[in-house]
């Protein structure tokens, strides 16, 4: 299903997920008699994305992941991506996501109300885990305060959407 493919690639590279397509990674297929296609999917597994992985250039806005690990990811990625085909139906649905959910201010507005949602957790949170301004191992980014990985989270996601709407 090349649908799935476009939308499994799409997610993992924006968020730049270092697992992406090597690990963490699941497809499926239905018996024949239902449904002959594989899919990609479903997507899980994003702790160590979204800027905060110090490996693999993770907290780099620019480059892609596929590439960044292209001795770990299976041969097919680069294969669809030689595709002109596949690369017109992924600049395509691109667009579409840009234009509706995956918009910079769809993406900001969603991170302002989960934080919102959670308001009453972070505390009970940051207690029973005490890492605020602390290295987490693996983290390229230790916020002083949650409004800080609020902010770090808020800003690499538009720089990396800006980045991504330039070559797709």
């Amino acid at each position: 299903d090349i649908q799935s493919f476009i939308d499994y690639f799409i997610i993992n590279e924006l968020a730049k997920n270092v697992d992406a397509y090597r690990l963490s990674t699941y497809f499926y297929k239905d018996r024949d008699n239902i449904d002959r296609k594989l899919y990609m999917g479903p997507v899980w597994d994003f702790n160590l994305a979204f800027g905060l992985p110090d490996y693999f250039k993770g907290y780099y806005i620019d480059g892609w992941i596929y590439k960044e690990n292209k001795n770990l990811i299976p041969f097919w990625w680069q294969r669809l991506l030689q595709d002109q085909a596949f690369r017109n139906a992924l600049e395509k649905r691109w667009f579409e996501l840009r234009s509706g959910v995956l918009s910079t201010k769809s993406v900001i507005r969603t991170i302002d109300s989960l934080a919102n949602r959670i308001t009453t957790t972070v505390d009970r949170n940051y207690s029973e885990f005490d890492i605020i301004g602390k290295d987490v191992m693996w983290n390229y980014f230790t916020g002083s305060s949650y409004t800080d990985e609020l902010n770090y989270l808020k800003f690499w996601l538009t720089e990396r959407l800006r980045w991504m709407d330039c070559l797709l």
